[in-house]
């Protein structure tokens, strides 16, 4: 059988090149990728301007709970002796607490720590034990620590006051936040003649904390306390258009 060759254009092409078929599957391919080329420099040149504010919430209340940490120390002879003198002072702590009103759960021995004696310092072993204490009666919180270094504690610290509705009053201080970071980003966008777009992303962060420290001698932590206050704080990043 003989074979012919496959006629040309005068441009040299094979004739099937320029069928109407194929020169439209060529345009429509040309098409596609004009419009993806002008998509993506489009995406790449459109990006808007973003700006970023934080804003903070305060919320001030009355303290209605006060949490601390009681430490007990005793010295013996033995490791024996010091570890039944520690249970000793430890099991006083935690019932006079409850006397002034601290719940069981509320009462809880934290860790025990047996110290060996050290050589020309001293003999003894020392047991230190640690126990928090949260109080939901603060008119009598001086007294109960007073009596806590009468019976043997060492020292009190990490003090914190605050509140029992904590999670109300926090959600509050985010709301002021987030309305605080918005105002702000308004009066940015105004100076900059734009307009607020959409929000990107929120984030919230803790700002602050009440706490004290009280030491053998010193004064009551209450004589000084006031309100406390809940501080949160909102990033916001929006678009500027």
């Amino acid at each position: 059988m003989k074979d012919y060759p496959a006629q040309k254009s005068a441009a040299g092409l094979p004739t099937w090149c320029h069928s109407p078929k194929v020169i439209r599957i060529k345009l429509a391919v040309m098409a596609v990728i004009l419009i993806v080329a002008a998509y993506l420099g489009f995406q790449a040149v459109a990006k808007p301007a973003l700006v970023t504010v934080t804003g903070e919430g305060r919320v001030s209340v009355e303290p209605e709970v006060a949490r601390f940490t009681v430490v007990l120390t005793k010295s013996a002879p033995t490791a024996a002796e010091v570890m039944g003198q520690g249970n000793i002072l430890t099991r006083n702590a935690v019932d006079l607490a409850k006397a002034y009103g601290a719940a069981e759960e509320d009462v809880q021995a934290t860790y025990l720590r047996i110290v060996p004696p050290t050589a020309g310092v001293t003999n003894d072993y020392q047991a230190v034990t640690g126990i928090e204490v949260t109080v939901k009666d603060l008119n009598n919180l001086d007294e109960l620590i007073t009596r806590m270094f009468e019976i043997g504690a060492n020292s009190i610290g990490n003090i914190l006051f605050t509140t029992e509705n904590s999670q109300e009053l926090e959600k509050e201080a985010i709301d002021l936040a987030i309305k605080n970071a918005k105002a702000r980003a308004k009066e940015i966008a105004k100076s900059s003649g734009k307009r607020l777009g959409r929000l990107r992303s929120v984030t919230t962060a803790e700002a602050g904390e009440a706490g004290a420290l009280t030491q053998k001698g010193s004064q009551g932590p209450t004589e000084a306390q006031g309100e406390i206050e809940i501080i949160r704080q909102a990033s916001l990043v929006y678009e500027l258009k």
